[in-house]
């Protein structure tokens, strides 16, 4: 059950939770024009989505649906996190291809994935067929605080 004066854990993090940190984390930068998401329903996240999309941090779900409340998938983070820190141009990447379950990556989350895998943001799932990389896996709050973690610490000029 969801509460303004917990931190829930093991709660499931949302879209919108994850773009607000990230909002919260550049500084809260004013959003110059609305997104194309007629789904923002709610103050709380409302500059944080259309400035993470005018940055192009996010595209959504749709042309017009960017789902703030749908819990946040491992492959999901990647990639806000590979667009948020520009990663592309780091040239760090990492070998995705051994987790059994690589064909479960989104084609537009492969690059991610393997940025994330490799630079030691996103690590395999233990499970007991082996490790996963579980890309449509729902990410725990305590899951998405180590992997913010990591990104901040590793990323001192993001």
């Amino acid at each position: 059950r969801s509460s303004s004066t917990k931190f829930e854990p093991e709660g499931t993090m949302t879209r919108a939770m994850l773009v607000t940190v990230l909002w919260r984390y550049a500084g809260e930068p004013k959003p110059k024009k609305q997104s194309r998401f007629t789904d923002l329903d709610a103050d709380w996240y409302r500059d944080a989505v259309n400035w993470a999309f005018e940055d192009s941090v996010v595209m959504g779900t749709s042309a017009t649906k960017f789902a703030p409340n749908d819990p946040l998938t491992r492959e999901q983070i990647a990639t806000i996190l590979y667009r948020f820190s520009d990663a592309e141009k780091s040239g760090v990447t990492g070998n995705i291809s051994g987790f059994s379950d690589y064909s479960k990556v989104s084609g537009v989350a492969r690059d991610a994935m393997a940025w994330a895998n490799g630079s030691g943001l996103i690590r395999g799932v233990g499970t007991v067929s082996g490790v996963l990389l579980d890309p449509l896996g729902k990410a725990m709050r305590a899951q998405v605080a180590a992997i913010l973690s990591r990104f901040i610490g590793s990323s001192p000029e993001v």
